[in-house]
């Protein structure tokens, strides 16, 4: 029997004052008086007669790059998903799910893209090449990601200046 199927989820979700549980949804990091419907194994977790599905597992299956069916599937709505995602437990698995599908996805256009470059279908050429080159990601997201990587890159520079002119001062 898969309980978490058969159970409204919704309903355990949150907490007795309507909060979003995060770390208590997790079998590894449950708290008593509520009900764990996940795991953050690479595999579902089978305790009896209960499974507690892998949310790596589930995130990977979906293949859901923007994660908002993702997350209204699995939590309670996107900001559910949101609080979950920038916990300080769950952020490396997040991320590493994130990789792992960006991996699984361009290795899939990478073997359609081989598999039609003989043909003459153009469309299915060019719909492949858009999912190797991450054609969903916006240009304002390019554009943003690129300010905030020159600004870390800014704050290093001068992090590393004042410590070479702090050194030289002693």
């Amino acid at each position: 029997m898969d309980w978490v199927k058969d159970c409204d989820p919704k309903k355990h979700l949150l907490d007795d004052k309507g909060r979003f549980i995060t770390q208590g949804l997790f079998y590894e990091h449950r708290v008593e008086g509520i009900t764990p419907l996940y795991s953050v194994k690479e595999f579902d977790y089978v305790l009896g007669d209960k499974t507690y599905p892998s949310l790596k597992k589930l995130y990977l299956e979906m293949e859901d790059t923007t994660e908002y069916e993702f997350a209204n599937t699995y939590f309670y709505n996107w900001e559910h998903w949101l609080r979950v995602q920038k916990n300080k437990l769950f952020s490396p698995l997040v991320e590493n799910c994130r990789v792992e599908l960006e991996m699984k996805i361009r290795a899939r256009a990478l073997k359609t893209l081989i598999r039609v470059a003989s043909a003459v279908d153009a469309s299915s050429t060019t719909a492949a090449k858009y999912v190797l080159e991450k054609g969903w990601v916006s240009k304002k997201e390019l554009k943003n990601l690129k300010e905030e990587l020159e600004e870390q890159n800014s704050t290093i520079k001068s992090n590393v200046l004042s410590d070479i002119s702090r050194l030289k001062l002693k």
